[in-house]
């Protein structure tokens, strides 16, 4: 039914190019294409490199290509058998490719498992070899198929036993072919020189035919089993890898590696080299050297050194690839590796959960268990009738009572009794002593000796860290808040037992105090703070830490007076990425001006970061003439509520909850001729050093991969100079204008709020 009604329409489109006896000619339509832009996954479709072009073929052209497709793969599919491209191939897909990606992390992993002898092993005369490892590349190409060279292309297609007259056709299909494309009411057209057709059925089999080629020229650089073995491709990605077991395989695998990128530029196929990646892992005791011998350091990150061409060529070493190892289709391997790796990890969380978490059904038994033996267990005091729950709970009572306080005695120890009479003691020395008694230290002479004998059976009887309740009959009347614990410090020092009258009444009035916890010590006195600072804690004694005190101390310090000076110079621009963005236009002045200074152009002579805010005016003042100068564009600013009747420009402020601009009824507007002679001011006075500061916090090449929609940029004037101090009045006039809007910007004061890092010196130095 299909062919019925379709047949007539494709005969009709080919009588007007092919006729019976005559030589037929492919041009116009059968090989023209529409030319649309489709914007890559993920990336912002404003800007030209994020868009990517594909021609549309009209419905006679993709009959055609569809035929030589199937032509030409009766010879391919005998050849793609043996070589490892998985694109564009029947029965081969991206599963094929990541299994071989999976099978050398296998390999790599048991290398590496092999390598670990454990004790057991070397004292069975096992030995990890002095070098094992793993090298990986993941090469990204860059437009692939717009850079593919047709001239190598149709000159090798021969080679595969193609007919002429099949290589012919395919050769017509690209040569001369026109791609169309259309802007508003506006057409016009170019005709490509070099690469394949983005949209065209017969160019993924075509691309094919060129990886062969590809393969075999690698083939008869290194071997069969090389391409089979250590390539993988799939479509215009590129993986390779090697398992090393000694410093010989690392130099025979860099080797490899320099034939594979010099073959793929002979090929004329660009490698994007910040994209391409490096994964590797060495193990042994010459991993260190060998890493160190291969890699160099640049911008903080690794990279791998390679003479490509005699050129050297830089390749970061990542520990994981952002973009997967498949640089094109990452994603999905990734996701499988983050699949797996999580459920295992669930299961074993689940195990361990399971043998340390008690079943609650147990735990309602063990809190009852627990419950009733605490009812039914009860202390008894032996002094009162008293009955009590704890043992704690008794020795608090017996504390208290005025006759249980005792003292901690063993089981198997006999009672002491404290208020024993003492014996008499001998008098201290005088001065009217004999010489020699007199010149003896203290701990020598008789009365000191005399007393000796009571302090040895005190403490051979007493305990010190717990507390009993003797039998009543041991207990002796002493005073209501005596404490258990014995005081050794009588005799230690004669000279200051001379002096313990003078200290009467302190130890009362610490016990009233304390009540029933003992004192704890303070070894150093509290200090008052200093005035507007914030004491620090106790951290140590070392000179290492105080200097350490001090040098935060110092620097938050400065870290304050530094926020007063940028509130009184500093501005904060925050710009929004969209299609009316004013960033694409900064960047490209920005290369401009780089560009002119390495030519050394002496017609320039402003600094970069005054030259942008001046060109960022100049766009201003642009787009609000623009707009002020038609009806159409006054009621449009007028419905955004951006411009009043009066033509004054509203002015914006932030609002926290909604989290977006809102009108500011309380502030007065400017006039659109004050607004315009400012912003002539700022044009005519930016110049030379009064800007001391313009950049952004962030690379605009990392926004702009993020997809962030805000870009936040700091901006510094000067204090000094004729024109500076009117130059910061005019931008603070600016400050919530509607009519930075038209350019997508947002602009506010600095604030005296400390910095991140600032913020995170203060937490770690107050312990917050």
């Amino acid at each position: 039914a299909c062919a019925d009604f379709l047949g007539p329409l494709f005969a009709k489109a080919f009588r007007g190019h092919f006729r019976e006896g005559e030589m037929g000619l492919i041009h116009g339509d059968l090989i023209d294409a529409s030319m649309v832009m489709l914007p890559k996954a993920g990336k912002p479709a404003h800007l030209l490199a994020n868009l990517r072009p594909i021609g549309l073929m009209a419905p006679p052209s993709k009959s055609l290509a569809g035929v030589l497709r199937g032509r030409m793969m009766e010879w391919q599919l005998p050849r793609i058998k043996l070589r490892p491209q998985f694109a564009y191939v029947p029965h081969r897909g991206t599963f094929d490719a990541l299994l071989r990606v999976h099978k050398h992390i296998a390999d790599a992993v048991a290398l590496f498992k092999s390598n670990r002898i454990s004790r057991f092993g070397q004292h069975g005369g096992r030995k990890p070899l002095p070098f094992a490892g793993a090298l990986s590349l993941s090469l990204d190409l860059s437009r692939a198929f717009d850079l593919t060279d047709r001239q190598l292309l149709f000159q090798a297609l021969p080679n595969y036993d193609i007919p002429p007259a099949v290589v012919e056709v395919a050769r017509r299909l690209h040569f001369g072919a026109k791609f169309i494309y259309h802007a508003g009411d506006h057409e016009a057209s170019f005709t490509s020189t070099n690469g394949l057709k983005q949209g065209c059925k017969v160019a993924p089999c075509l691309w094919v035919w060129y990886t062969i080629a590809l393969m075999d020229s690698l083939a008869l650089q290194l071997s069969d089993a090389w391409v089979t073995e250590i390539l993988t491709l799939f479509a215009d990605d590129c993986w390779a890898n090697w398992l090393l077991y000694s410093r010989a395989d690392l130099n025979r695998a860099l080797d490899e590696l320099k034939v594979l990128l010099c073959t793929l530029e002979s090929f004329r196929m660009q490698i994007n080299y910040s994209k391409t990646a490096i994964l590797l892992k060495f193990v042994g005791k010459q991993a260190r050297q060998a890493l160190h011998d291969i890699t160099r350091m640049k911008n903080g990150v690794l990279h791998l050194s390679l003479d490509v061409n005699g050129v050297e060529r830089l390749i970061p070493i990542k520990e994981e690839h952002e973009r997967g190892i498949m640089p094109s289709n990452g994603p999905l391997l990734a996701d499988m590796l983050f699949s797996r790796r999580t459920d295992w990890l669930q299961k074993l969380e689940t195990r361990v959960l399971k043998s340390q978490i008690t079943p609650p059904g147990q735990c309602v038994l063990n809190a009852m268990i627990s419950a009733r033996g605490k009812l039914e267990v009860s202390f008894a005091c032996p002094h009162c009738s008293h009955q009590l729950s704890s043992e704690h709970a008794l020795r608090i009572h017996i504390g208290s009572s005025p006759t249980g306080n005792t003292f901690a005695i063993t089981s198997n120890q006999g009672p002491v009794d404290l208020r024993a009479t003492p014996e008499p003691q001998a008098a201290p020395p005088t001065a009217d002593d004999k010489p020699e008694l007199q010149n003896q230290p203290l701990v020598a002479r008789p009365f000191f000796l005399q007393s000796w004998h009571r302090w040895v059976v005190i403490r051979s009887s007493a305990r010190s860290c717990t507390s009993w309740p003797l039998p009543p009959h041991s207990v002796s009347s002493r005073p209501q808040q005596e404490t258990m614990t014995v005081d050794n410090s009588q005799g230690l020092n004669p000279e200051a037992d001379i002096f313990r009258h003078c200290m009467v009444g302190q130890q009362d009035q610490d016990r009233v105090e304390s009540g029933q916890k003992r004192p704890r010590p303070n070894p150093k006195p509290q200090l008052p703070p200093q005035r507007g600072y914030r004491r620090f804690p106790n951290r140590g004694q070392s000179e290492e830490s105080e200097l350490v005190q001090a040098l935060a101390r110092l620097a938050l310090r400065q870290e304050t007076q530094l926020a007063e000076l940028r509130m009184d110079k500093g501005l904060v621009m925050f710009f929004r990425q969209d299609q009316i963005s004013i960033l694409p236009g900064l960047y490209a002045v920005s290369k401009e001006y780089n560009a002119m200074v390495a030519e050394g152009s002496s017609e320039i002579t402003t600094p970069l970061r005054t030259l942008l805010l001046a060109c960022l005016m100049r766009q201003f003042r642009e787009r609000v003439v623009h707009m002020m100068s038609s009806m159409e564009g006054v009621s449009k600013l007028q419905a955004a509520g951006w411009l009043t009747a009066d033509q004054v420009w509203t002015r914006q402020k932030w609002c926290r909850q909604t989290k977006k601009l809102v009108l500011d009824q309380k502030a007065e507007g400017m006039k659109h001729a004050d607004l315009l002679s400012s912003i002539d001011f700022l044009l005519t006075n930016l110049r030379g050093d009064i800007i001391h500061q313009f950049h952004s916090t962030t690379k605009l090449k990392t926004l702009e991969s993020e997809g962030a929609q805000i870009a936040t940029f700091l901006m510094s004037i000067s204090l000094r100079g004729p024109r500076a101090y009117e130059v910061h009045l005019h931008f603070l006039n600016l400050i919530g204008i509607s009519a930075l809007q038209l350019i997508g910007l947002s602009l506010k004061r600095e604030s005296l709020q400390r910095s991140p890092a600032a913020k995170q010196l203060e937490a770690l130095l107050y312990k917050r």
